[in-house]
């Protein structure tokens, strides 16, 4: 986990970019707009007060009266349930911009006195407060946030530039909900139910996150909005807005689960709805798709919605996001967020990619769902955005600094990619739906890191993942590939030189490639070849006539082709292989022999060690049904089988003679 001091580095932004969904992705990313343009506000480089470790949060009742012309705070009041986790708790401390007043705090009802400074408010205890106890915590405050009208203050207020509406809302990422609120900004800590109550005047309304249980009239023009949630929420979640609203209702209904009410405040003001009602409509779409692919709705005893505010982007409120304007891709994206990065929270800022990674996969999940073959044009575009520098990891490495953390470029597009890939490296789409849905069940209401992820991976695919993370998430760029093909007496040979793009990335990068061959009749085929080397050749026994060579038409893999040429020059001396050859034959080889080998273990899990290897051995991979799965070097004697569970012929060639082994993939 990151350091507090480094994370109390990090910048607060705004974006004033319009967004277009048609360049979106060869720009910069609509969610990450508002998270890093304008850097508006340098947080204090302070640790988190190590006493608020001493302490887990289990309930916050926020109560505030707010208005959609002002940030100012009115009547404040927090109230805090958390267990001590210390043998004797002697300090509690919150942080709280010090521009706010606090005009009383008390411990389980006893008034205390405390210190506020440094945006941490400290209290010394002069009553025991021991290991496993519960305690209450009530702050009274009052006031004006700082960097009111700066998009990353935490809370902000603006005139919508296209609907002429005030509004006011929150957003918190990473590290400003104590602009706003008495709060505990670790991750780690998960909230367990919320109460929020907003005042506000009439006509206004005021969204906020879970069910809104209660509209209490106090006279004078003023309601008071009651939120509640039961399902655990991170800080930078907690959100509120408010404008004068219209509320507009639908309901989605997943196939086998109960209905998810979609709650929508919009702006009351004419042709609004009009402008933007189907594509709130396509929300109900999105959530009944993304349910069969993710899982259930992790939030459905509640609701979703949006909350209109003028922001040029989204903010993947819990249950509620905030939102500037209603596309496909915007609107596919925040939702993705519901169950990745709210649901299923990144564990640190360097992890960013498995919150923005996944919700930009989204996108293209259901762009694909709705227009076949249109996903491909949108994953061209990623690869484009990342390609427009050749350096940069998907690993987090400077947590300082917002345009880092936020980048579209590599934690939203290079993070999408790195979804799109491991689907590739499964290899079976029911496998890999599988997977995602038992992260969402296994770390639900949590958080995780990408370690957790590559484990779940290896333990549910039995694919091992080491070189895939340590390429692409930690190393840097891509890989640039020069490719020759020959054809000669109906072997069709084929060689892969690669170059990384940058001298700080590996020195080459591992994946499975797809080769597609066009024939003189017309037809196609494609080849798929596990790459484990910077140069590396393979033959086929194609008795067609090979006419043209495409090589991954489907962009599995984040790269740079930067030549494919046919050359009757290059010759290929090595194992020939046989697509079409059944389970008991290799083409090219004649003499079975015992080389000595033990394969184990086996049955397993799809990594494969053999025992008495030689340098050059050479692996070849049959499925049940007689097709060649992999052909490769057996390299240093282990062979990672990228598959589903089933039985595998497995023959391992040295030099004229081979042995074969029958392997069950578990």
């Amino acid at each position: 986990m990151i350091t507090q001091m480094i994370q109390r580095a990090i910048f607060a932004a705004l974006v004033s970019l319009v967004f277009t969904s048609g360049n979106h992705l060869s720009a910069q990313h609509a969610c990450a707009k508002h998270k890093i343009e304008q850097h508006a506000m340098l947080f204090a480089q302070e640790k988190m007060p190590s006493a608020m470790d001493d302490y887990d949060i289990h309930y916050h009742k926020l109560e505030l009266e707010v208005s959609n012309t002002s940030t100012y705070l009115r009547n404040g009041k927090v109230t805090t349930r958390a267990t001590c986790v210390v043998p004797l708790l002697t300090t509690y401390q919150v942080e709280l911009s010090n521009n706010l007043t606090v005009s009383a705090l008390t411990i389980n009802g006893t008034p205390m006195n405390f210190t506020h400074s440094g945006d941490t408010i400290t209290v010394g205890l002069t009553f025991p407060i021991i290991e496993n106890e519960v305690f209450e915590v009530v702050v009274d405050y009052e006031g004006q946030p700082p960097s009111a009208g700066n998009f990353f203050g935490g809370i902000f207020q603006d005139q919508s530039p296209s609907w002429g509406v005030n509004a006011m809302w929150t957003l918190s990422e990473p590290y400003a909900a104590h602009f706003w609120w008495p709060c505990k900004q670790d991750l780690y800590d998960k909230i367990d139910s919320m109460d929020i109550w907003l005042t506000v005047e009439e006509p206004n309304k005021a969204g906020s996150n879970g069910v809104l249980t209660q509209i209490s009239d106090l006279g004078n023009g003023k309601k008071r909005y009651e939120w509640s949630t039961r399902y655990p929420i991170v800080y930078y979640l907690v959100s509120m807005a408010v404008a004068p609203y219209q509320e507009y209702n639908i309901t989605a209904n997943p196939v086998g689960l109960p209905p998810v009410f979609i709650q929508n405040y919009v702006y009351d003001v004419p042709n609004l709805l009009n402008t933007f009602q189907d594509d709130i409509d396509e929300t109900v779409d999105m959530l009944e798709y993304f349910s069969t692919v993710y899982g259930p709705y992790p939030f459905a005893a509640e609701k979703y919605g949006h909350c209109m505010a003028p922001l040029s982007g989204g903010m993947e409120h819990q249950t509620m996001t905030t939102q500037g304007y209603f596309v496909r891709d915007l609107t596919a994206h925040e939702l993705g967020h519901q169950w990745f990065g709210d649901n299923v929270t990144c564990g640190t800022w360097e992890d960013i990619w498995l919150n923005e990674g996944f919700a930009t996969y989204s996108e293209y999940l259901f762009q694909e769902h709705m227009s076949p073959g249109t996903g491909l044009n949108m994953m061209q575009q990623t690869h484009n955005s990342v390609k427009n520098q050749n350096g940069g990891s998907v690993y987090v490495d400077d947590v300082s600094s917002p345009n880092r953390i936020f980048s579209s470029r590599l934690t939203y597009n290079k993070g999408c990619a790195l979804v799109h890939m491991i689907r590739h490296w499964i290899n079976d789409d029911e496998l890999f739906f599988d997977i995602l849905q038992t992260y969402q069940t296994e770390k639900a209401f949590d958080v995780s890191i990408t370690q957790e992820l590559e484990d779940l991976l290896e333990r549910e695919s039995g694919i091992v993942f080491d070189d895939f993370f340590n390429d692409w998430f930690r190393g840097e760029g891509f890989p640039l590939f020069d490719i020759t093909w020959s054809q000669q007496d109906s072997v069709f040979a084929v060689n892969f030189q690669q170059t990384p793009s940058t001298a700080n990335g590996p020195a080459f990068f591992h994946t499975p490639l797809e080769v597609e061959l066009t024939f003189a009749g017309g037809s196609t085929r494609i080849l798929r070849h596990s790459i484990d080397e910077g140069d590396q050749s393979f033959g086929w026994l194609i008795n067609e006539d090979v006419v043209n060579v495409q090589i991954d038409p489907a962009l599995w893999v984040l790269k740079d082709i930067q030549s494919v040429s046919n050359n009757n020059s290059l010759m290929y001396d090595g194992e020939v292989i046989d697509p079409d050859a059944p389970v008991d034959t290799v083409s090219s080889l004649t003499n079975t022999e015992n080389l000595g080998l033990a394969l184990y273990p086996n049955p397993g899990q799809g990594m494969l060690s053999f025992e008495g290897w030689n340098e050059g051995d050479h692996i070849t991979v049959f499925d049940s049904k007689g097709s060649m799965v992999d052909c490769t070097s057996l390299g240093n004697g282990r062979f990672e089988l990228q598959g589903s569970s089933g039985v595998y012929l497995i023959t391992v060639q040295r030099g004229e003679v081979y042995e074969e082994f029958t392997y069950t993939f578990q």
